[in-house]
């Protein structure tokens, strides 16, 4: 499974920042291959509204 970055890539970087934000912000999250062979991965996550108030997650950023 992949990781999310161990740090920020640096600012002239174009990628990188997909997983770290979705580990981030996601209480669930996971990722498997893509159909049919084809490159790239699909990635899911889930949020739970009830455990989060806006306050808690504007914090975060």
């Amino acid at each position: 499974m992949p990781e999310p970055a161990p740090r920020l890539p640096g600012p002239d970087r174009t990628d990188g920042r997909g997983l770290l934000l979705v580990d981030g912000l996601a209480d669930r999250w996971g990722w498997g291959p893509r159909p049919f062979g084809t490159p790239g991965k699909v990635v899911w996550a889930e949020y739970d509204r009830r455990s989060h108030s806006a306050e808690t997650v504007l914090s975060q950023m």
